[in-house]
């Protein structure tokens, strides 16, 4: 089996980003200056507000092209576990999906 899992967006590129809002869904953005990766976090344009979220892969792209706005910005976070080994942001996303029942917002909480 392949693994057609992109880890880097150049920027513009679309992204699904989840947030922890209460949404049934991953929202479409570009990718910011410099591009961003799998399981980055990032802060989001969502309405009036700025929320935080993770880049969760490729935009699906069934938005508005003129509406989708632009990550704000990659927030720079080092994820330890218990061992306090470095987790890598881009394996927090792809433990979550494989390792969880729970809804995918869920996950941030």
């Amino acid at each position: 089996m392949t693994d057609d899992t992109q880890d880097f967006f150049e920027e513009g590129a679309l992204v699904g980003v989840l947030t922890a809002e209460p949404l049934d869904r991953v929202l479409d953005y570009k990718a910011p200056e410099g591009g961003c990766w799998l399981g980055a976090f990032v802060q989001v344009p969502l309405g009036p507000r700025k929320v935080m979220g993770v880049v969760w892969g490729p935009g699906r792209g069934d938005w508005d092209p003129a509406k989708i706005r632009t990550v704000l910005k990659v927030v720079r976070a080092v994820l330890r576990s218990r061992q306090t080994a470095p987790i890598s942001s881009g394996s927090l996303a792809e433990m979550g999906r494989r390792t969880t029942l729970s809804m995918p917002k869920d996950l941030l909480l």
